[in-house]
């Protein structure tokens, strides 16, 4: 169901938020951060952090999903690199569950890309105990979690993708059914089920990608339940 234009604080994204982002990748350096700074707090951070405030009105509250919305839901575009002085090119945030962080727990995030806008479930390596988790009530149950997963790829715009200590360990876009689970999880070390808008598309949507992100995450919670509680 859409959502009325006069619900949505979210304004849409416009075209100059993609380009900040190509412009990072191209110089991904803390000048070129400090010269796109100004833009990046009103075309990048402000409209993101109504996306979120959206999300919150028309998912997470209505389905009372017990998900942290405010404290250290945003990542950072500078480097944790020691001083190097290194950016990122592309922005992202994440509900997690409360007492957790967005770092160690399984993340429902969104994320934007110089070309492209995602939202999807992720889990990495670095979460520990929770990672752990996940992969054990995949593989405990691999005909369930073949069906969540099959039912979510049959859709056009989503991907699976593992990650490898060596970069994508590998990837099954949509339309392809798996038959089985890959048999290698000790070596994954980040696991992705995500969509993707191209730029362009998500530019189109304006204030309603915050619709198609609802609705993404309406079609992640099988898989999100069964990799956050097993059930």
């Amino acid at each position: 169901m859409r959502i009325p234009d006069e619900n949505l604080a979210f304004p849409g994204f416009s075209p100059e938020a993609f380009a900040i982002l190509a412009r990072l990748k191209a110089e991904p350096h803390i000048d070129r951060y400090r010269i796109e700074k100004p833009a990046i707090d009103r075309y990048l951070k402000a409209p993101f952090a109504l996306l979120r405030d959206d999300l919150v009105v028309h998912w997470v509250l209505p389905g009372a999903h017990d998900l942290e919305t405010e404290r250290n839901v945003f990542s950072r575009l500078l480097k944790n690199d020691f001083g190097a002085g290194g950016c990122h090119h592309h922005f992202w945030m994440a509900f997690y569950r409360p007492g957790r962080t967005r770092l160690r727990d399984l993340q429902l995030a969104c994320s934007m890309h110089p070309d492209r806008f995602t939202t999807g479930v992720y889990i990495g390596r670095q979460a520990g105990e929770p990672f752990d988790d996940a992969l054990r009530h995949i593989y405990a149950a691999p005909r369930e979690a073949l069906d969540r997963l099959n039912a979510i790829l049959a859709a056009p715009g989503w991907e699976l993708r593992g990650e490898g200590g060596q970069g994508v360990a590998f990837v099954v876009p949509s339309g392809q059914h798996i038959e089985a689970l890959p048999d290698t999880p000790r070596r994954l070390q980040g696991l992705w089920l995500r969509r993707a808008w191209p730029a362009d598309a998500a530019l189109d949507a304006g204030p309603h990608l915050v619709d198609a992100v609802v609705e993404a995450f309406d079609t992640l919670a099988p898989w999100y339940r069964l990799t956050a509680r097993g059930r």
